[in-house]
């Protein structure tokens, strides 16, 4: 079972994806992963349009937004994140997908440095949703 995000751990999503520049590689993946990957790609796109409640919206699933008080809880969460962030850098390098569940290795920024994590994801009707950034 996946664990859920708490609060404190939603709000750090947005400042794990800090660091310079954008980049997002969905392109490379097909079929399912390919789906997978446009979620992460789409986070990183929504976070640098500062689009808290999109991402909260079409991005999130159920059980985070429920858990950070609704849609208007996580959008301001994120909201809050997003601002500390001075730019986004991501790229997925890797994306297994096991029936409903699916975890993206993401590489980012982080003061000059990269560091590769991981970001699970569930199917959630026909959309991927993000159920967790480690």
């Amino acid at each position: 079972m996946m664990k859920l995000w708490t609060p404190v751990a939603a709000a750090l999503c947005a400042a794990a994806i800090a660091g310079c520049g954008t980049t997002s590689s969905s392109g490379s993946f097909t079929g399912t992963k390919h789906e997978v990957a446009q979620t992460v790609g789409n986070l990183q796109t929504y976070a640098t349009a500062n689009e808290a409640s999109k991402i909260c919206k079409q991005l999130l699933d159920k059980h985070v937004v429920d858990s950070l008080g609704g849609q208007e809880g996580c959008a301001a969460a994120i909201k809050t994140q997003l601002k500390q962030v001075d730019s986004f850098e991501l790229a997925t390098k890797a994306v297994v997908v096991k029936g409903d569940e699916a975890t993206a290795e993401v590489e980012t920024l982080n003061s000059g440095k990269k560091k590769i994590q991981k970001i699970t994801l569930a199917k959630e009707g026909s959309s991927w949703k993000i159920v967790n950034f480690e």
